[in-house]
């Protein structure tokens, strides 16, 4: 039997991600932060606007050379930047939606959740637990339950635009 030393083992992801939804590259379930970081060619000469078209994300952090800019989370997606301004860096911080689900509710993405989106429907009364049973066995199919999974996008801004002011 062979033993692994824990300063032995390492992860590292399978391939690079692309900018885009992490979600269609392998990351369905992450709940975690996603950081893009670019260096301009130049420093700005003005102060200038960055803006998103769009956010999947619950909230979005931006950064100028390491100094906080703010915190984007509702419209208008923009966050001013400093005339200087050489590296910017935008850290995605996602919700727990994609670990915890519901992933197999009949609408697939609800608006809202509640305790009843996560159990399938299997009737009422004496017939409950007989179809609660198939259904766990694959032969009983709630109205109220997909078997493919749902999961809201997460890491895309859309078009990026940064504007002088």
């Amino acid at each position: 039997m062979h033993y692994l030393a824990a300063d032995s083992l390492t992860i590292s992801e399978p391939r690079e991600l692309v900018y885009g939804d992490v979600v269609a590259q392998g990351l369905p379930f992450y709940a975690g932060r996603l950081r893009y970081t670019t260096t301009l060619a130049n420093p700005l000469a003005h102060q200038a606007e960055l803006r998103f078209s769009e956010l999947d994300a619950a909230v979005a952090a931006v950064e100028a050379d390491g100094i906080a800019l703010g915190h984007i989370f509702t419209s208008p997606l923009c966050v001013a930047v400093p005339a200087g301004t050489r590296n910017l860096a935008v850290t995605l911080y996602s919700s727990l939606r994609n670990l915890l689900g519901p992933h197999h509710h009949d609408s697939g993405e609800p608006v809202n959740t509640a305790p009843w989106f996560y159990l399938p429907f299997c009737g009422d009364g004496p017939a409950r637990a007989d179809n609660t049973l198939a259904w766990s066995h694959g032969t009983f199919r709630s109205p109220n339950h997909r078997p493919s999974y749902a999961c809201v996008s997460f890491g895309h801004l859309g078009a990026l635009t940064l504007n002088s002011r």
